[in-house]
């Protein structure tokens, strides 16, 4: 991806874009992945989702610990079991801690609207 910054993926936020958002992850950029995990956090799509999935198995540990808040800032019960998995077997003490607040939240996420 030619030309990608920061600015555009908060645009790409304010429109909505999951696609360019989701194929930003994936920058060679580490700063610009991070932006887009971060801004991923705010879009409801399928494609965002999946993407935050398979990061948690990226190599990089901060990308994998962002990716966890940003699943459990979504909200989504289809994500604890991934989290889960994650924060019983990864490598990195951040990156397990990053993913039991994520499942915190989704349950909280989960009482909130049943209440």
């Amino acid at each position: 991806m030619f030309g990608v910054t920061e600015k555009k993926i908060e645009k790409w936020k304010i429109k909505n874009n999951a696609k360019k958002i989701a194929e930003a992850m994936n920058h060679k950029n580490k700063n610009i992945r991070l932006a887009a995990i971060k801004a991923g956090a705010e879009l409801k799509d399928d494609s965002v989702f999946n993407t935050l999935v398979a990061l948690l198995k990226d190599p990089d540990p901060e990308i994998r610990a962002c990716s966890a808040e940003s699943l459990g800032k979504l909200g989504r019960p289809s994500a604890q079991e991934h989290l889960k998995l994650v924060s019983e077997t990864d490598s990195d003490k951040n990156v397990r801690e990053k993913a039991l607040e994520a499942m915190r939240s989704i349950i909280a996420h989960k009482t909130k609207i049943g209440s």
